[in-house]
């Protein structure tokens, strides 16, 4: 039961961002303006960060849930192959920010893109039957696990990440 409530929820929420989405198609998962632009307003492309890091997530644990090979799980798994490069390089536009309490914000939202990379890449690793691709996307995965825990690191203690939904079977607490 609870993966099949978790599935509805994932779908309900698909379907509320995709009535809300500026220029969405299947082809292009992806909410608002795909690039960073510096003279707009930093609030707005957070916004536009945060949600398509929300979607992104909510993705991750949603074909994790699924059938390798159903047609749900490769939507997702396209999906996925656009979303998460697009993530990192909106969120590499946006550094560095010279306000404390927008960078405090970013800083959870850079780390939370590194774990979903993290997870995605080393997902796309297990489950390439091609060696060489396979090698190169768990480089990936392990390069952004580090890159996370640097990030986690520098910042130490003053730094909660409150990731609620995310929580699972196999996944426990509220905390990244």
């Amino acid at each position: 039961f609870h993966v099949t409530a978790f599935s509805l929820t994932c779908s309900f929420l698909q379907k509320g961002f995709d009535m809300l989405a500026e220029g969405h198609t299947e082809f292009a998962p992806w909410y608002g303006p795909d690039a960073f632009e510096e003279e707009a307003n930093l609030d707005r492309s957070r916004q536009i960060l945060a949600v398509n890091l929300l979607n992104a997530e909510l993705r991750v644990k949603r074909f994790e849930s699924r059938d390798v090979g159903s047609q749900e799980h490769q939507e997702d798994s396209d999906a996925l192959a656009f979303i998460v490069p697009n993530l990192l390089q909106f969120l590499s536009a946006m550094f560095p920010l010279e306000d404390e309490t927008e960078k405090a914000c970013l800083l959870r939202l850079k780390c939370r893109c590194f774990w979903l990379a993290t997870r995605y890449y080393l997902w796309v690793g297990r489950c390439s039957n091609d060696a060489s691709f396979s090698k190169a996307a768990e480089d990936f995965g392990l390069e952004y696990l580090k890159q996370t825990k640097m990030l986690l690191s520098e910042v130490g203690n003053n730094l909660s990440i409150k990731t609620p939904h995310l929580e699972s079977l196999d996944c426990r607490g509220t905390n990244v």
